[in-house]
């Protein structure tokens, strides 16, 4: 049986290696001495799993948080550090970033909710359990949002 990596295989591995340094499917089952079809089912699976990972290390964010808070679209950008500031301060929480990390992570991770000066859609902020903030566009987490709250009392501050 061959090694898991995390929730990869050996496999998935070296066929994400191959790919992500421009290989053809071909040319990666040349190398590992199996066939396209496995190397092309091997990447869609190893794909599927990072996604699986990703939402799930997503939900456990959400549930172990210090703070859950929806920036409602038509908010000024320069207004957002602020709410999340404020918000921490008021829970007592060590914010493990400033104004300018805060207003980054903003326009890099969701730079398609900014429109000029102020959000066009939805963020959702999360304060982990160590006053790391991370960011995401409301509308992709949604129904994750939805089910967990049907599930838990789960309390998010709304701005």
């Amino acid at each position: 049986m061959s090694e898991k990596y995390g929730l990869l295989t050996e496999l998935q591995v070296k066929t994400l290696y191959y790919r992500e340094r421009g290989e053809s499917f071909r040319e990666t089952s040349a190398k590992i001495g199996t066939s396209h079809q496995n190397i092309a089912v091997a990447y869609r699976r190893a794909l599927k799993n990072i996604e699986k990972a990703e939402r799930t290390i997503l939900v456990y964010r959400i549930i172990t948080s210090r703070a859950n808070i929806l920036i409602k679209k038509d908010n000024h950008l320069a207004d957002i550090p602020r709410f999340i500031i404020e918000e921490c301060d008021k829970r007592n929480i060590k914010l493990r970033s400033d104004f300018t990390l805060l207003y980054k992570k903003i326009h890099f991770k969701c730079g398609n909710a900014i429109c000029g000066q102020r959000l066009c859609k939805d963020l959702f902020i999360i304060i982990d359990k160590q006053g790391y903030p991370h960011t995401y566009n409301y509308n992709e987490i949604k129904d994750l949002i939805d089910s967990l709250k049907k599930i838990l009392d789960l309390e998010i501050v709304v701005y």
